[in-house]
């Protein structure tokens, strides 16, 4: 994935075919990268994904509810 969060939600819907993805860092805080619902998460739009401390190592949690469908996806850079 690229390192915008912009880009970012693009790709997870293209590269995983997820239609309304939730997307969180697997870190037992909650951090919310990507909300499917709308304008909870446009705040962060401008941040890279460094910004939330993701790096190599980091593993991030995908949910998509209408789809009943979870990934864990680990970032390699």
């Amino acid at each position: 994935m690229r390192q915008d969060r912009k880009n970012s939600i693009i790709q997870v819907k293209e590269k995983f075919a997820m239609v309304a993805p939730d997307v969180q860092i697997d870190d037992g805080k909650g951090t919310i990268l990507i909300s499917s619902e709308e304008g909870e998460t446009e705040a962060n739009n401008h941040r890279k994904l460094s910004d939330f401390g993701i790096r190599n190592g980091t593993r991030l949690q995908a949910d998509d509810f209408l789809q009943d469908y979870t990934l864990l996806i680990n970032v390699l850079h």
